[in-house]
């Protein structure tokens, strides 16, 4: 597992109550654990720090997705389904600048 992978989680909700298997993208794994950023197809929640994926043979999602950058969890390994697929270079280089726009916000 590495940066740049999308793998399918146990994704937990905000009150940390409820968690729900989504997709997930790879922000930095630190072992045992690994932070992933959010996927989602709600495209409505898009934000100008979120990246724009369409479904591709190399990252094997289902229909065009938001990763939202702002929305990361760290996770331990058990809450990991397995891997989905992976970004391509110019799409990490996409989510790096929206986290790097995101942490500026704060």
């Amino acid at each position: 597992m590495k940066k740049g992978d999308i793998l399918s989680v146990q994704f937990p909700f905000t009150n940390m109550q409820v968690l729900k298997r989504r997709p997930a993208l790879v922000v930095a794994v630190e072992a045992p654990d690994v932070t992933v950023a959010f996927i989602t197809s709600n495209l409505d929640a898009s934000q100008p720090y979120d990246v724009l994926l369409q479904p591709t043979a190399l990252n094997r999602l289902k229909q065009v997705s938001l990763v939202r950058v702002v929305k990361m969890a760290t996770l331990d390994p058990g809450l990991i389904y397995g891997r989905i697929g992976e970004l391509t270079a110019t799409e990490q280089q996409q989510v790096d600048a929206g986290l790097r726009l995101v942490l500026q916000l704060f």
